[in-house]
Parts: C-alpha cells; structure tokens; sequence
C-alpha cells in the first residue's frame, strides 16, 4: 500500500489552528500562494501557463527555502536580504516557495543570484545541474545539524520503527533532516519507505511538523535541530508535549548556494559580503534575528555523508 501524502499545508495548517470537528472537513486543495515582500509586492509562485519570474534590472534576487514556515522565514530574512543587497549595490527582492523543490526550480531556472537551502535539495542540485556552495551558516558555534526524531510525551516509541503503521510529519520530501534520513534508517533496516507509515504529513516547515506532533496531528516526526532549538527556546512549554527519542550524526550545515554559471566578479562580491556580515552593526543585528553567528567558507566534505545516503535511498532494491 502506497503511503497516503498530504502534500497541501492548507489542510494541515487549518488543523493546527482549528478544532478537531474542522479538521474532518475537507477543503478546497489549492497550494498555498506565496507570502508577499516586505515591500508589498506579490511574489507569484509557478504556473504551467507562466514562464520565467521576470526581474528588473538592478534587483538581487534571494530565494529562501521553507525551512522554517513560510511567514516566518519571511519576516526573518529580510533584514538579511536588504542588507546584502545593499553591499553589492542592488534592491533586495526575497521570493519564497512553498516547497523545496520549487526553490530549486528558482535556482536552476536562473530566477534568483543567490539562495537558501536545504542540505539535501542542495545535493540534489549539485548532482542534477552542478548547484554550488557559497557560504555556510555558523549557529550557536557550530556549522553542522542533526535530525531529531519526535513523539508526543505520552507516546511510547522509542524508535523509528515504533512509528510503523503511525501518522509521520515531515517538513519537505527533499528536507535531509525531516525525509531523507528517516527514509535512509528505514532503508538501512531493509524495509520499504512506502506503506511503512500509515500517512506522510508534509506540512511545509519544520516549526510545523513540531507543533502536529505537540497538537497530537502526527504520532510522530523527523526534524531539524536548529529549528527545535530555537523553537524551544521561545516556547519552553513544549518539552512538556513533545520527546525526542532518536537524534542523529551530525551533517553539513543548510548551505547558501547559487547558480554554476552566476557572474563571477557577484558571486565574489556575495561571498566576502556574507562573510565579513558579522563584522558590521546592521549586519549583526539582522544575522541575530536569524540566531546566526556568521558565516563560513564551506567544506563539501560535510555533505559526503548526504549524497551517500541519497544513493542509498533514491536507488530502489
């Protein structure tokens, strides 16, 4: 049996925020339209009748991946983005998607200069169309992450293949932390990713699929610890609701990446603008709202680990 995904974040969005009752009526399933700019202007998001984003001269475009829920990432990154646009003399123009996939699409497509991703959307990147690293982010002093396993406090899994036959929350088929390791565990175990779980539940962002776990929509889920750190830092609360039962070997940092055929002398200019942020007020202060602490040149070494486990994952027995 195929595994039931609910790849909408309308339907579980509403249930997170609605009652139980509201959550047995089915709505209308139409992807989420992405946020606005700060500046107000509508970034449209992709279309079988529409071609490529256009963008007026002078613009940076940045694109951030859904790690964190969309309207979240969109209040965070902004300062961000306007500041690294201002060191390289352009406007900042912050486009987001509502998948990481999509995110992908922008960067392939040429529709941005720089972006955000995940660890795994960038290997796949790399792999499909030579997608490269620019900078990595250092948090809390450190420049790698883990996944977490996560259960209600009350549940009694102990381990991923406790969750069989169980509702699962991820934040993205091509999230590392939420997806491809978990799947990898179960591959590992010689057991079949599709028909393990009752129902996959993508919501979207991890903070999401945190709280599906904390408001009993998901028996279970896989997530980034970055975000579960800050998550519970600013809601302490939520240990009383949510364990963690598994946590992972440490991966290479979700990377800032741009097109192999960028301008060089821009993708120079990005770099050093990225590195010597922190060094800057204005650039401290909007890499703080993001609980950055800089950023770092990147080691390709520390997503060997990944693409290994992509092969082993996407290669069917």
């Amino acid at each position: 049996m195929m595994i039931q995904k609910t790849k909408t974040m309308l339907l579980l969005w509403a249930c997170l925020n609605m009652s139980v009752a509201a959550c047995d009526k089915k709505p209308e399933q139409t992807p989420v339209p992405a946020p606005e700019q700060a500046t107000g202007r509508a970034v449209p998001g992709p279309s079988k009748s529409q071609g490529r984003t256009k963008s007026a001269a002078g613009e940076l475009r940045v694109a951030v991946a859904p790690v964190i829920s969309p309207e979240e990432s969109l209040i965070q990154y902004q300062a961000l983005v306007d500041y690294l646009a201002g060191k390289v003399s352009l406007k900042g123009v912050m486009l987001q998607r509502s998948s990481y996939s999509e995110t992908n699409t922008l960067i392939r497509q040429r529709q941005c200069e720089l972006a955000f991703v995940c660890t795994y959307a960038y290997v796949q990147g790399n792999q499909d169309f030579g997608l490269q690293l620019l900078v990595v982010p250092s948090m809390r002093g450190k420049s790698e992450y883990r996944s977490l396993f996560i259960v209600p406090s009350g549940s009694t899994a102990a381990g991923l293949l406790d969750l069989k036959g169980k509702r699962f929350a991820s934040a993205d088929p091509l999230s590392n932390t939420g997806w491809l390791y978990p799947s990898f565990v179960l591959r590992s175990k010689e057991l079949e990713v599709d028909g393990f779980f009752a129902e996959v539940l993508y919501t979207g962002g991890h903070d999401r699929t945190i709280m599906a776990v904390a408001r009993g929509l998901a028996d279970g889920a896989a997530v980034d610890s970055l975000v579960w750190d800050q998550l519970v830092d600013s809601q302490p609360d939520l240990k009383e609701s949510v364990k963690v039962i598994h946590t992972s070997v440490a991966f290479g940092m979700p990377p800032v990446v741009v097109h192999p055929q960028i301008d060089p002398d821009l993708r120079d200019q990005l770099r050093q603008g990225l590195l010597t942020m922190h060094e800057s007020p204005a650039g401290a202060a909007a890499l703080a709202t993001l609980q950055i602490d800089r950023f770092l040149e990147p080691d390709p070494s520390k997503y060997a680990l990944v693409k290994e486990m992509m092969l082993v994952v996407e290669t069917r027995p």
